[in-house]
Protein backbone atom coordinates (compact mmCIF):
# COMPACT_ATOMS: atom_id res chain seq x y z
CA UNK A 1 0.00 0.00 0.00
CA UNK A 2 1.59 3.28 -0.66
CA UNK A 3 1.93 6.03 1.96
CA UNK A 4 -0.37 9.09 2.67
CA UNK A 5 0.11 12.12 0.54
CA UNK A 6 -1.48 15.36 1.89
CA UNK A 7 -2.27 18.38 -0.28
CA UNK A 8 -2.84 21.92 1.27
CA UNK A 9 -3.43 25.01 -1.27
CA UNK A 10 -5.60 28.22 -2.10
CA UNK A 11 -6.17 29.10 -5.60
CA UNK A 12 -7.11 32.96 -5.89
CA UNK A 13 -5.50 35.06 -3.48
CA UNK A 14 -5.28 38.80 -4.60
CA UNK A 15 -1.97 40.70 -3.60
CA UNK A 16 -0.99 44.06 -4.50
CA UNK A 17 2.23 44.61 -6.36
CA UNK A 18 3.89 46.76 -8.26
CA UNK A 19 4.96 44.60 -11.40
CA UNK A 20 5.70 45.71 -15.20
CA UNK A 21 8.52 46.15 -17.52
CA UNK A 22 8.41 50.02 -17.03
CA UNK A 23 8.55 52.73 -14.46
CA UNK A 24 5.08 53.72 -15.84
CA UNK A 25 3.72 50.56 -14.91
CA UNK A 26 5.06 49.76 -11.63
CA UNK A 27 4.16 53.01 -10.45
CA UNK A 28 0.79 51.91 -9.16
CA UNK A 29 0.50 48.46 -7.46
CA UNK A 30 -1.59 46.69 -9.09
CA UNK A 31 -3.70 42.99 -8.31
CA UNK A 32 -2.15 39.89 -9.07
CA UNK A 33 -3.46 36.73 -8.37
CA UNK A 34 -1.43 33.72 -6.57
CA UNK A 35 -2.58 29.84 -6.39
CA UNK A 36 -0.33 27.73 -3.75
CA UNK A 37 -0.28 23.88 -3.19
CA UNK A 38 1.75 21.71 -0.67
CA UNK A 39 2.11 18.40 -0.77
CA UNK A 40 3.89 16.43 1.44
CA UNK A 41 4.28 12.84 2.24
CA UNK A 42 2.34 11.45 5.69
CA UNK A 43 -0.53 13.00 7.28
CA UNK A 44 0.00 16.06 9.20
CA UNK A 45 0.00 16.06 13.03
CA UNK A 46 -3.06 18.08 12.51
CA UNK A 47 -5.28 15.06 11.27
CA UNK A 48 -4.52 12.96 14.44
CA UNK A 49 -5.19 15.58 16.84
CA UNK A 50 -7.49 18.73 15.57
CA UNK A 51 -4.41 20.65 16.98
CA UNK A 52 -3.64 24.15 14.91
CA UNK A 53 0.10 23.78 16.06
CA UNK A 54 -0.29 20.44 13.71
CA UNK A 55 -1.08 21.91 10.19
CA UNK A 56 0.26 25.04 8.14
CA UNK A 57 -0.99 27.95 8.62
CA UNK A 58 -2.76 29.30 5.06
CA UNK A 59 -3.51 32.84 6.64
CA UNK A 60 -0.02 33.39 7.53
CA UNK A 61 0.80 32.11 4.13
CA UNK A 62 -1.05 34.69 2.36
CA UNK A 63 0.04 37.63 4.63
CA UNK A 64 3.29 36.53 4.05
CA UNK A 65 3.02 36.81 0.62
CA UNK A 66 0.92 39.99 0.30
CA UNK A 67 3.73 41.72 2.64
CA UNK A 68 6.49 40.22 -0.07
CA UNK A 69 4.67 41.57 -2.82
CA UNK A 70 4.00 45.08 -1.82
CA UNK A 71 8.03 45.39 -0.22
CA UNK A 72 9.18 46.04 -3.70
CA UNK A 73 9.04 46.29 -7.17
CA UNK A 74 9.27 43.35 -9.43
CA UNK A 75 9.96 43.85 -13.41
CA UNK A 76 9.02 40.32 -14.19
CA UNK A 77 6.19 37.07 -12.89
CA UNK A 78 8.86 35.00 -13.42
CA UNK A 79 10.65 36.50 -10.29
CA UNK A 80 7.70 37.50 -8.06
CA UNK A 81 6.75 33.46 -8.39
CA UNK A 82 10.44 32.78 -7.46
CA UNK A 83 10.47 35.41 -4.50
CA UNK A 84 6.82 33.89 -2.96
CA UNK A 85 8.70 30.18 -3.54
CA UNK A 86 11.36 31.15 -1.33
CA UNK A 87 8.36 32.68 1.13
CA UNK A 88 6.54 29.17 1.27
CA UNK A 89 9.72 27.22 1.59
CA UNK A 90 10.52 28.42 4.53
CA UNK A 91 7.46 27.88 6.30
CA UNK A 92 6.66 24.59 5.31
CA UNK A 93 8.48 21.16 5.84
CA UNK A 94 11.86 20.40 3.79
CA UNK A 95 9.92 17.19 1.79
CA UNK A 96 7.53 19.45 0.45
CA UNK A 97 6.52 19.74 -2.76
CA UNK A 98 5.96 23.30 -3.70
CA UNK A 99 3.31 24.98 -6.34
CA UNK A 100 3.34 28.58 -6.74
CA UNK A 101 1.43 30.48 -9.63
CA UNK A 102 1.30 33.76 -10.23
CA UNK A 103 -1.13 35.85 -12.87
CA UNK A 104 -0.60 39.34 -14.17
CA UNK A 105 -4.77 39.78 -14.24
CA UNK A 106 -4.38 43.06 -16.64
CA UNK A 107 -1.22 43.21 -18.63
CA UNK A 108 -0.87 46.36 -20.67
CA UNK A 109 -1.00 43.75 -24.36
CA UNK A 110 -4.28 44.60 -26.28
CA UNK A 111 -6.46 41.69 -26.89
CA UNK A 112 -5.21 39.39 -24.24
CA UNK A 113 -8.13 38.33 -21.79
CA UNK A 114 -7.59 36.65 -18.74
CA UNK A 115 -4.55 37.47 -17.67
CA UNK A 116 -0.85 36.02 -18.17
CA UNK A 117 0.61 33.55 -15.58
CA UNK A 118 3.97 31.65 -14.69
CA UNK A 119 3.45 29.05 -12.29
CA UNK A 120 7.02 27.09 -10.25
CA UNK A 121 6.90 23.79 -9.11
CA UNK A 122 9.26 21.58 -7.22
CA UNK A 123 11.08 21.46 -3.91
CA UNK A 124 12.75 23.90 -2.55
CA UNK A 125 15.71 22.18 -3.00
CA UNK A 126 15.27 21.81 -6.68
CA UNK A 127 14.17 25.12 -7.32
CA UNK A 128 15.92 27.13 -4.75
CA UNK A 129 19.31 25.59 -5.48
CA UNK A 130 18.67 25.75 -9.56
CA UNK A 131 18.79 29.15 -9.14
CA UNK A 132 22.11 29.28 -8.24
CA UNK A 133 23.39 27.82 -11.56
CA UNK A 134 20.82 28.65 -14.22
CA UNK A 135 21.62 29.39 -17.46
CA UNK A 136 19.46 32.22 -19.24
CA UNK A 137 16.97 31.09 -21.92
CA UNK A 138 16.09 34.41 -23.25
CA UNK A 139 16.80 38.12 -23.61
CA UNK A 140 15.89 40.83 -24.62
Amino acid sequence: MASPETLLGFDDLEIWVRLGCSRAERADPQAVRVGFEATTPGLPDACRSDALGGTTCYGKLAELFAARGAEREYRTLEYLAFELFAVAAAELAKDAALTIEVTKLRPPVAGLRGGVRFRLRGSAEQLLGAARGSAIVGGR
